[in-house]
Order: structure tokens, then sequence, then C-alpha cells
């Protein structure tokens, strides 16, 4: 088994190897290697193979060993603090500089749109938990003096839940291992693991999600050795379906503390922890702002999120439950997390199970969890694509990588599992530090996201939210050609969606293209938009044309939908002057114009002219007047000057 497992670390180094030169979106899992500086790409494989050298693992153990006494050795509370400083710091460090995985862009631009708590159920609402916890950091952003920045708000929750994970990892390796050398590589395994990328100013739901399942785990081993009250596990199983409604899948752990519980004759623990698990549940979906029925509906949806069986048949499914895609993008969830952690377990159950006493209450939880978030990571449809919604299968898959640490140090000899616990330690930390270095540059992150996408792996809803959000990323930054280049990717897949042939209007405008933009706009009304500065906007550009009927037809329509528009008002006079000199028509508009908008400069000009020309001399004096008040130094104030002392 020893030189199995040691195959199995030259082969992942081989793997980065490959993928270093070669990425694509089938080996999203491990090629981040091909997005960094090229020293990079021969010297992190280069530190792997050393890893497989005895001489370096016997270094590496001795400051494994140092660690540990500083550490471990009786809970030495500065060196605990200093731990806790640090991590705190190089999560803000090596934050994330762009939030294109998971729904990043979204997450940030919800926030600033909450109203109250009665929102969160519309805008988060599988995960309502952590989006009220980040509207409140928002909304407290200004008395810290700080901006007040949706991305930020999440970033500084990101980075809490972090501090709280990386402790409850220390606790949770000192439950589970009684060395403390074994104590410091458990800890180092788990929190070396690919999800603590979501502690790196992550901007998404999960962080709190992965954060409460540590806590779960070790508030349940806790129970499970007699040391803590079933309770405690309870509550904490509220915050995590609070913070995921899909950790209900996590249920079957529960019920087997619950069992062990009654097996020992504490029925009325059971009891009071169901009682108190649902009034959590109760309490925070009510702060969260859900309604029992708005719980309901979100809760019976959940069907439309699994994988279809034998065909596809919608957009945002891209492969069968049986799909070799399917089975790739997993194998790259595993390797993209912990390279080792389930071929690890693997192998240590194939090899191991008749042998060693694998029955034992701690590891047959661990094992419930890591089969539950397994068959949740297998069933589930991720509807942007597993590449990009990794970080909700990070928390589900957490139990793999704590069981895979855990067996080792449980069921092999010392020196044996030392050996290799350093080794997959030292791979998987240079692996995620790849990982976390990619999410830390802007230009090595979109590089990367411009990778993942493949119509084999992604559905097509999947791609075109890509494109949309990379376009506006770089409508953001004024790099029109790009966005061009995106908005044309997305309207070749989704040709029918007036949504987007109106966003694709606006680019072309932005470009100067006035062609491409009134074609656009023609396409969105053509496929049934109902927004009105659609309409307004191509009335426009038919009037710059003088097809004024046209141009009046759209205006109107327009007006339709948005009879409160002082624009499409004062534009609708206009065409009326253009195309029919009907000045009495025109000036009723320009009238309805000013009184939805009274400072509006432009419509009491327009409303002088027509009294002008209708020979209305006072109520011309009275608009010119009111202009010039509002414009007492503009373009047009000589002529108004000029015209009001003419008229006297």
């Amino acid at each position: 088994m020893k030189w199995l497992i040691a195959a199995g670390g030259a082969l992942i180094v081989l793997l980065h190897c490959y993928a270093g030169f070669f990425p694509s979106a089938a080996n999203w899992g491990f090629h981040q290697l091909a997005f960094l500086p090229i020293y990079l790409k021969f010297g992190v494989p280069l530190l792997m193979v050393l890893c497989l050298v005895p001489a370096i693992q016997v270094s590496l153990l001795d400051v494994s060993r140092w660690t540990a006494r500083k550490l471990f050795h009786r809970t030495q509370l500065p060196a605990l603090l200093l731990m806790v400083g640090l991590s705190a710091a190089v999560f803000w460090i090596g934050r994330e500089r762009t939030y294109f995985l998971g729904d990043g862009y979204l997450v940030a631009r919800w926030l600033p749109d909450i109203r109250n708590a009665e929102d969160i159920a519309t805008s988060f609402k599988n995960e309502p938990l952590p989006g009220f916890l980040a509207w409140n950091i928002y909304r407290a952003l200004p008395s810290l003096n700080l901006p007040q920045s949706g991305g930020l708000a999440v970033q500084i929750l990101s980075i809490a839940c972090g501090v709280v994970s990386i402790l409850a990892i220390y606790s949770l390796s000192k439950k589970l291992a009684k060395d403390e050398l074994d104590q410091t590589l458990l800890f180092a395994f788990v929190a070396f693991s690919g999800g603590i990328q979501l502690m790196f100013g992550y901007v998404e739901n999960y962080a709190p999600t992965y954060c409460c399942m540590l806590l779960f785990l070790t508030s349940s081993v806790d129970v499970l050795r007699g040391t803590r009250h079933p309770v405690v596990p309870a509550i904490v199983f509220a915050a995590l379906f609070t913070c995921h409604f899909g950790m209900v899948v996590m249920a079957p752990a529960l019920l087997f503390l619950f069992y062990r519980e009654l097996r020992r004759g504490n029925t009325l623990n059971v009891v009071l922890s169901l009682l108190a698990m649902i009034g959590m549940i109760v309490l925070l979906l009510w702060l969260c702002g859900y309604s029992f029925r708005e719980f309901n509906e979100v809760f019976l949806r959940s069907g439309t999120h699994l994988i279809p069986l034998l065909t596809v048949t919608a957009n945002y499914q891209s492969y069968t439950l049986f799909d070799l895609h399917h089975f790739q993008d997993i194998a790259n969830l595993q390797l993209l997390l912990s390279p080792f952690a389930l071929f690890t377990l693997t192998i240590f159950i194939i090899f191991q199970f008749g042998k060693t006493p694998f029955k034992t209450p701690e590891w047959l939880f661990l094992l419930l969890t890591a089969l539950c978030g397994l068959g949740f990571s297998f069933a589930v449809n991720c509807d942007i694509g597993m590449s990009r919604d990794w970080d909700m299968l990070a928390t589900f898959n957490l139990g793999i990588v704590v069981i895979a640490a855990f067996t080792a140090i449980r069921f092999l000899e010392q020196d044996l599992r030392r050996r290799l616990l350093i080794v997959l330690t030292g791979i998987t930390f240079l692996h995620t530090a790849a990982w976390v270095a990619v999410n830390a540059g802007e230009e090595s992150s979109i590089a990367r996201f411009e990778r993942l996408q493949d119509s084999n792996l992604w559905g097509r809803r999947a791609l075109t939210y890509s494109y949309e959000e990379l376009a506006i990323f770089y409508r953001d930054r004024r790099d029109y050609q790009k966005v061009r280049e995106y908005t044309l990717r997305y309207l070749y897949l989704d040709s029918t969606n007036n949504r987007l042939w109106g966003s694709a209007a606006q680019i072309f405008h932005l470009l100067g293209d006035s062609d491409r933009e009134q074609l656009c706009y023609e396409k969105a009304i053509q496929y049934g938009t109902t927004v009105w500065q659609i309409y307004v906007d191509l009335g426009f550009l038919y009037a710059s044309h003088h097809h004024y009927d046209v141009a009046i037809e759209m205006d109107k329509k327009g007006l339709e939908l948005n009879p409160h528009s002082a624009v499409a008002c004062n534009n609708l006079g206009e065409y009326i002057i253009g195309g029919k000199y009907d000045y009495k028509e025109a000036v009723q508009y320009f009238l309805q114009a000013v009184e939805l908008s009274p400072n509006y400069p432009k419509a009491l000009w327009n409303a002088s002219e027509c009294y002008y020309q209708l020979h209305d001399i006072p109520k011309m004096k009275l608009y010119l007047d009111k202009f010039l008040r509002l414009q007492p130094n503009g373009r047009l104030a000589p002529e108004t000057r000029h015209l009001l002392e003419s008229s006297k």
C-alpha cells in the first residue's frame, strides 16, 4: 500500500506538469500552474518531487515536530493567537481579485439592493444565513469608515469564517489524534485542502457553510465520545442547514448521533436536541425574512437541480448522470479539493477493511458525512458548471478530506502513516497554494475562467451567463472590444433572448456602432421585450435618420410601458415637431415632461420654443425664465437673455 500511494503521488506530480502546459476545461481540477509564471510551472512540480525524497520527508517531519510542540503541547495560547493572526493576514493578502467563480459578482451586486430582511429570501433563496450576515456587515461598513461595497462585505465575512475555521480544524485535530505530531499532520492535511480558498476573501455564500460544517464535525465527535450534550451539534446543524438548504443531505449523520444517544438510554437528550434544532431553524429563517410559504416553495423545487438520468432536457444541463463528462467533472472536483483524499480513503478501505477495526463510532460518523457529501455532488446539477460551482460542493466533500486523514492516523503503523501524511500534505499544500495564487491575480484568474468555458461540461445557460459576466467586467473597465467579443458570443448561443439583445445594443452604443445598435434594439423588440427604455432609445435612433413616423411609434410604445418618463415625453414632442411641425400637439408632451421633471432644462426650452411658434409670448417668457434660472451660464443662456429682452 505504501508504494501504491507513493505512485499516486508521482501521478499527481505528472498531472500538474502536463496540465501546466496544456490547460483545458477537461483538467480544471489541476491546471492552475498554467496561469502562473514560468518559474512556478517548473518550480512547484520540482518541490512536489522533493516531497517524495525520504531525506526531505525526515526534514519536514522535524519541522512538523517543532510546530507540534509550539501549537499542540498543552495549547500554548500565544502561539495559537499568532497562528490565528497570521491566518487572517494571509487570507487578506491572498484574497480573491475577481469574482467570476460561483455567483460572486451577482452576490456583490445584490447586497446594495436589499432594503430589509424580507429581501434576503428573494436574493439568497438557498443560502439565507450567509446573505443575512453579509447584508449586516454591508450596512455596518460606513460606521467603520470603510467604503460600502458588497464585495468588501462578503470578503470580510469570508476571512472571519476563515479564522473560525482554522480554530475548528485545530480543535478537531486534537480530538481525532492523540499524539501531538499526528495532530499537526491531520491539521495541516485538512487546513491545506482546496476548500480553504473560500476563506481568502472569496466572494460567495459558502464560507459560513464550510465553517459550520467544521463546527458540526467537531461537536459531533465530542458527542460520540460522551463529552458533550447532543444539543450542541443539533443547534450547529440548524445553522448549517440555514447556510445552505442542501445540507439536509447530512441529516443521516445527525440521526446517527441521535441513534447512539438512544442506545445509551438518553432519550430525553434526543428529544431536547430535536426541539432545539427545530426552534433554531425557525428563528434563523425568521431573522432572514423567510415565511413558511417561501420556505416551502424553495424547498419543494429542489428536483429541478438534479442531473438528468438519461436525457438532457434543459439549457442549464450539460450531461446526464452516467455521462463520461460527469465522471470527469467529479474527478476534477476531488483533485481540486484534495488530490489524495478520496484516492487514499479508497485504498485504505480496499486493503485494510478486513484487517482493522473500522467500526468505531467516529469513523462511521465521518464515513456517513463523506458518503452523503459525495452522493450530493454526484446527483446535483450545477447550473453554472461544476468547475465554476466548485465552492458549493467544497463543503459537502469536507468529510472526505477529514476521514482520509483520520483513517491514516488511526489505522496505520506510526512511521508509515507519518511518512505518508507528510508526502500527501506537502503536495497538497503546493497544489492549493497554486490554486490560491491564481485567484489572487486578476489576469491569471480571468485567463483561467476563460479556459473553463466548454459546452461538454457547461450547459448553454452557464455559457451565456459567463459571457455576460465577462462583458460586464470589461465594460466597467472600458475595454469595449472585449465587451463586443463576449456580447457576440452569448448572442450566438441564445439569439432569442430579448434581454441579451438589449444589453448588446448598449454595448454597440458604447462602441459608436449605431447601425448594430439599432439592429439589436429591433431584435429585442422582435423577441418581445417589455423594457420601455429600449423603445425610447430605438425611437431616438430612427429620429437621428429623420424617420420620424417610426420614431413617434416607438416612443409612444415606450410611454405606454412607462408613462412617467420625462425623457420619453420630451423626445416625442421633438419627433412631432421634426416630422409634422405640429407645435400645438408637441407642446402637450413638453408640458407633460416638465410636470414629471420640473427641473428638466431641455423640456423647458422646447416648451418655450413651441409657445414662440404659437405666438404665445407670455408663456414663452415664463418657460424661458425657468430655463435661465436652471442654466444661467449654459450654452443657450445668451440666446435666452436676448429673446427675453427682445420680447419686452
